[in-house]
C-alpha cells in the first residue's frame, strides 16, 4: 500500500495490515500511479518523479506544468493534469503529455482552468476534472482524446471527484451525485443516491465503486475540523451503513 502524504513530503509504504515497510522522500507529493515496477508521483513543485518501487528511491524526474495533480497512463504516455493551485486567480489549464521511454514532457494540451483528477476509459478517452476559479468559472467535466490529444467534449456538470467503473463515470460534488455514460457522453443517472440521504452528506470528498458488488463508498470531511463519515450505498442507491472516521477522510482503496 502506498500513501501519498502531502504535508509530510513523503510516500509511506505499508503492507496490507498497515505496517510500515519504508518511505520515499518526495517534496509536496500529490498523486501516484504505478506501472511495471515504477511509481510516478505528481508534486506541487512542478515535477513528476519516477520511483523504483523495489528500491524505494527516486530514479528520474520530469518538469511539467504548474502544480500538477492527477495523472494517468495510456500506452507509453503519462498524462498529467496541471492545476496551477498556487497561482490564483491565473490557474494552469493544461495537461502535460510525458513520453515514458525518455521521461520528458513532449506536449501540452490546453483544457480548462484548475485541473484536478484525470482517468482513462477503455476507449482511450481521458476524463478530466476542472475545478474552475471558484468565482465566475464553474467546475466542469472535460473529455480529451488520448490518441489525438484534442479536447472532444465539455460537460457542464459540477464536479469535485470522479470514479470510473466500466463505462459508467460516477461524478460527485456537493449536493450532486451523477453517472455519465462514457460511450455517449450523456448523464444516465441524475442522482445515483436514491433514498434521499444525500442531503446528509455535508462535504463529499472521496469516492469509490466496488468493481464486483457495485457498492458505492463516499467519504465526507464535513467541516474539515472534526471526525468525518464514511457512507456505503447499494447499487440501487440505498444507504447500507455509515461509520465515523478520523479527521478529513480522503482517498479510498480496496484490498483483496
Amino acid at each position: 500500500v502506498y500513501a501519498v502524504v502531502n504535508a509530510s513530503n513523503l510516500i509511506e509504504v505499508m503492507d496490507i495490515e498497515a505496517r510500515h515497510i519504508g518511505t520515499v522522500n518526495v517534496t509536496n507529493p500529490r498523486n501516484l500511479v504505478c506501472k511495471d515496477g515504477f511509481g510516478y508521483v505528481s508534486t506541487y513543485v512542478n515535477y513528476v518523479y519516477k520511483v523504483d518501487l523495489s528500491a524505494l528511491r527516486v530514479v528520474d524526474s520530469c518538469l511539467v506544468g504548474q502544480q500538477p495533480d492527477g495523472l494517468t497512463i495510456v500506452g507509453n504516455e503519462l498524462f498529467v493534469a496541471n492545476s496551477g493551485g498556487y497561482l490564483y486567480p491565473a490557474y494552469d489549464s493544461t495537461i502535460s503529455v510525458v513520453d515514458m521511454a525518455s521521461f520528458t514532457a513532449k506536449e501540452t494540451i490546453k483544457v480548462a482552468p484548475n485541473l484536478f483528477q484525470v482517468v482513462a476509459d477503455s476507449r482511450e478517452q481521458l476524463w478530466v476534472v476542472s475545478r474552475g476559479n471558484y468565482a465566475d468559472i464553474p467546475s466542469r467535466l472535460c473529455c480529451v482524446d488520448a490518441k489525438t490529444h484534442q479536447v472532444v467534449d465539455t460537460l457542464d456538470i459540477r464536479v469535485d471527484d470522479i470514479w470510473l467503473d466500466g463505462d459508467e463515470l460516477y461524478v460527485m460534488a456537493v449536493g450532486s451525485f451523477k453517472v455519465v455514460d462514457v460511450a455517449t457522453h450523456r448523464v444516465v443517472k441524475e442522482q445515483f443516491i436514491t433514498d434521499g440521504t444525500d442531503a446528509e452528506i455535508q462535504t463529499p470528498y472521496g469516492l469509490l465503486v466496488h468493481p464486483t458488488t457495485k457498492r458505492v463508498y463516499i467519504s465526507d470531511v464535513r467541516n474539515y475540523a472534526s471526525a468525518g463519515r464514511l457512507y456505503c450505498y447499494s447499487p440501487e442507491g440505498k444507504r447500507l451503513w455509515t461509520v465515523f472516521t478520523d479527521d478529513i477522510p480522503g482517498h479510498l482503496t480496496l484490498m483483496k
